[in-house]
């Protein structure tokens, strides 16, 4: 997950970056908070 969105960032895709950063969150959330964690730190990337 962390190596596609970086990608995706990297590329600048508003509208993809959005709509994976959503479905990464979604998942995250499934698989626990360590995963979870570093999410809150792609999206602090992002901003």
């Amino acid at each position: 997950v962390r190596i596609r969105m970086r990608s995706a960032l990297a590329s600048g895709k508003g509208a993809s970056v959005s709509g994976l950063m959503g479905a990464a969150a979604d998942s995250v959330r499934q698989r626990g908070p360590q995963l979870g964690q570093q999410q809150r730190e792609i999206r602090s990337l992002d901003a």
